[in-house]
């Protein structure tokens, strides 16, 4: 009878602690800063195996367009877990669905708090024109783990782009139907 008592505080131990990650709340932007994202409330994580992956989120220049002039000053990311390296990335343009010229990269990994919502500052603020904007965060994990977190979808058409073998995806065709919860945060010129 005691092991069944121990199993059943696991159990809700383990689902209390799974419904924790959504209410965590998010970080709010003061005006004039304006904050750009597909994803809703942070839900979990999607597992990966150890390796390095980039996940991304996309703005096309349809949106991008609104904010010409503009600059991307700060990236807010969920980060669950902590992996063993994380760098924030800001890529322009894109030629068949795939980031084009990299103007933006910073390891962060000490910056970074687990269970939490991060928030990197631009050392350099970048002025927005009319090209797609990828606003990513690569991490690396040496073990099996949980640590940039997504909403719980369904994933909107450019809020779930990942770096998988080589080659961008979107999280969907690769299994999870989210969202990252990868934010820009626009600030006037």
């Amino acid at each position: 009878m005691n092991k069944l008592l121990f199993w059943g505080l696991v159990i809700l131990i383990s689902l209390s602690a799974c419904d924790n990650a959504s209410l965590t709340p998010a970080p709010t932007v003061d005006p004039p800063l304006e904050s750009l994202s597909y994803d809703g409330p942070n839900e979990n994580a999607p597992e990966f195996d150890p390796g390095t992956y980039e996940g991304a989120v996309r703005f096309p220049s349809n949106i991008i367009s609104a904010f010409e002039g503009q600059r991307l000053e700060k990236v807010q990311y969920y980060m669950a877990a902590k992996p063993s390296s994380v760098t924030i990335k800001v890529y322009l343009k894109s030629d068949d669905n795939i980031p084009d010229s990299l103007v933006y990269s910073a390891a962060v990994t000490s910056e970074v708090t687990a269970n939490s919502w991060n928030e990197h500052t631009l050392s350099n603020p970048l002025t927005l024109d009319r090209n797609d904007l990828w606003v990513s965060v690569k991490f690396s994990h040496v073990d099996t783990l949980r640590s940039l977190g997504c909403d719980e979808g369904p994933a909107a058409s450019n809020g779930d782009w990942v770096l998988l073998g080589g080659g961008w995806t979107t999280l969907r065709n690769a299994g999870p139907n989210i969202n990252w919860n990868i934010r820009a945060i626009i600030g006037p010129s």
